[in-house]
């Protein structure tokens, strides 16, 4: 029974270390999203407050689960404001604190999966970008896009996701 009490104990620090790690990030800038309806369209807004500049993006939510593990969803937003000329669109990476989402990363990338390993108490990410050739142009392959999968993983030295980007 005391085993159960400590062990118990040390998974709450844990959860408990992993929101105060990423809350612990810029203060000055602060995200939020929220739902936005028209007719029967629904759209997401990232509202992003920094200082005195308010700037506000369309899109979705293309992933939505609890990154590290502290009880509370995590999001990743994927934006339709911010396209590149392949389609492909920035995400972002946003791990929820109290009252508020704090920016934890993001790139272009054609989409995303969550990973299935846990690295410094955040689950990991896969981003897919298009496979290119030499003149930068996407490679096809019976008419579908090439993908490559790079795997993000949580660095605790920037408080943020990181990964490769051949």
């Amino acid at each position: 029974m005391k085993l159960l009490i400590i062990i118990l104990l040390f998974a709450s620090f844990n959860a408990a270390a992993g929101e105060v790690e990423i809350c612990k990030g810029n203060k000055s800038t602060r995200n939020f999203l929220s739902e936005w309806r028209e007719g029967d369209r629904a759209t997401y807004i990232l509202t992003t407050i920094h200082g005195t500049e308010t700037l506000r993006e369309s899109g979705r939510i293309a992933y939505q689960a609890d990154l590290n593990d502290d009880g509370n969803n995590d999001y990743i937003f994927e934006s339709f404001d911010s396209q590149g000329t392949a389609k492909d669109r920035t995400f972002a990476i946003l791990i929820q604190c109290k009252g508020f989402l704090q920016f934890a990363g993001g790139d272009y990338f054609a989409g995303v999966k969550e990973g299935t390993k846990i690295h410094n108490g955040y689950r990991d990410i896969i981003f897919f970008s298009y496979q290119r050739d030499e003149s930068n142009k996407i490679i096809y392959s019976q008419g579908q896009k090439l993908i490559i999968p790079h795997i993000w993983s949580f660095n605790p030295s920037s408080g943020k996701y990181e990964g490769d980007m051949d």
